[in-house]
């Protein structure tokens, strides 16, 4: 899982400075502060879940799961709720980034090489 989080990264790094650096050079700004915003929103998110659901189902220490548990939802979340409603950024640069984040990790995860039962 770690490669796959590792490719992840850094395929959203790629396509995200690709996408926002005509962008910046065009004017438009917030639109690509919205992107880089959303697609590092959500890959925060992602990486927090997933190291959630490892910590859990090997059942590591508690107090490392409740700290992942009191950064992800209330901080996480509220500061995702605060950027939607600041109105500061665009709303569709912002869902373009988070949506960006699905996408790459469908196409990494395409492109992986399944590994053999044993």
């Amino acid at each position: 899982m770690d490669d796959f989080l590792n490719k992840v990264t850094k395929s959203e790094l790629i396509f995200i400075l690709m996408l926002i650096f005509p962008l910046f050079a065009m004017g438009k700004t917030a639109f690509a502060f919205g992107i880089l915003l959303g697609a590092a929103w959500s890959l925060i998110n992602i990486i927090m879940t997933v190291n959630l659901l490892r910590i859990a189902i090997l059942k590591k220490s508690k107090s490392k799961l409740w700290v992942f548990l009191l950064i992800k939802f209330p901080v996480l979340y509220l500061a995702g709720g605060l950027i939607l409603f600041s109105r500061v950024f665009s709303l569709l640069g912002l869902f373009i980034g988070v949506f960006s984040v699905f996408l790459i990790a469908g196409v990494v995860r395409l492109c992986l090489k399944p590994t053999p039962a044993i």
